[in-house]
């Protein structure tokens, strides 16, 4: 049954590993992850959403930003619909379903619909330390299909419990705590790390935009692309850099897969020294990356170091068959 996790119930493991997910958003990203709690910033300027509750939640159905924690160290959005279009896709789709095909079948037909092409787009925010808590947005999900689908109990799983419209997953084991869920509108489902995690996201709209400071970093990336990614330097996700004397205030890019593969993204260091200093030592480095890649652009902006890569449809396909090749060896037939 371990194949049906690329679906909505991999949403749920992913409440429990968010780390992977973070890392995979990392690996994809190369120079846009991120790190940051927000709260302690500059208070809510007229970005602040000052609508009535229900008004607010009626917006945020639609706001990429919604739902997510404050406390977030890492934020990362993926439209589904670029990615499943993308010819990367077309590429890994016979090799995936090679592997999981089988229990995306058996979620078909346990549901009622085919969950990856009724998926429009999925939104995380999570808060790294001694214990992962975050929120997952999925958004295409028609509610009332959904709902049944858990109720009667997916992949090995007992029937969900549904109670004030949460709706609670058991683990698939004994030790695996059950996951929290709730639908937020007829095809937004929020799923929270804990029952207070979810029930705080419900009740915040979409507490992101009251920073300012989280907002100056989210308007410099283009959440239009098949995937972005926002963090701030205080997470544990830039220690390794930290012993190499490099500490990033932020990390923060996009992604486009219309033709090949665009990657756009931004290190924001604590001065214009430092960054022209990391960029200069990036530029000696990447030569023997240049020939993997159709344009390959390091500089320095202020305090940032910028990145900007562009692969065409076969290198990215001769990438994306290496990662795959590793990710084989590493997980097993």
């Amino acid at each position: 049954m371990q194949s049906a996790r690329l679906g909505l119930v991999g949403a749920i493991r992913a409440i429990r590993a968010i780390r992977a997910i973070v890392a995979l958003g990392a690996l994809g990203l190369g120079p846009a992850a991120l790190g940051a709690c927000y709260r302690d910033r500059a208070p809510a300027g007229p970005l602040a959403n000052a609508e009535p509750a229900a008004d607010a939640r009626a917006a945020a159905e639609n706001d990429p930003l919604a739902f997510l924690p404050l406390e977030s160290d890492v934020v990362i959005g993926l439209d589904a619909r670029q990615i499943l279009g993308s010819g990367l896709w077309r590429y890994l789709e016979p090799r995936l379903m090679q592997r999981f095909g089988g229990g995306l079948a058996e979620l078909r037909q346990a549901c009622g619909y085919d969950l990856l092409a009724a998926l429009r787009s999925v939104t995380v925010g999570v808060r790294l330390g001694s214990s992962t808590e975050g929120v997952i947005v999925l958004r295409g999900l028609p509610r009332d299909r959904t709902t049944a689908c858990l109720a009667r109990g997916v992949a090995g799983r007992g029937p969900a419990r549904i109670e004030g419209g949460v709706i609670t997953v058991p683990g698939a084991s004994p030790d695996e705590p059950p996951a929290s869920m709730a639908f937020a509108g007829a095809a937004t489902l929020v799923l929270g790390s804990t029952r207070a995690a979810l029930a705080a996201a419900l009740s915040a709209g979409a507490p992101l935009r009251r920073s300012p400071a989280f907002f100056e970093l989210w308007s410099r990336v283009d959440a239009r692309r098949a995937a972005w990614l926002v963090a701030n330097g205080n997470s544990s996700v830039f220690d390794r850099l930290s012993a190499l004397g490099v500490r990033p205030r932020a990390l923060l890019g996009s992604i486009s897969l219309a033709s090949g593969l665009a990657l756009t993204g931004r290190l924001r260091l604590g001065s214009p020294d430092e960054a022209a200093q990391l960029s200069s030592l990036a530029q000696a480095q990447s030569g023997a990356l240049q020939g993997m890649a159709g344009r390959l652009e390091i500089g320095a902006e202020g305090s940032d170091v910028t990145v900007q890569v562009e692969l065409s449809e076969a290198q990215l396909e001769t990438l994306a068959g290496l990662a795959l090749g590793v990710w084989s060896s590493r997980t097993g037939p």
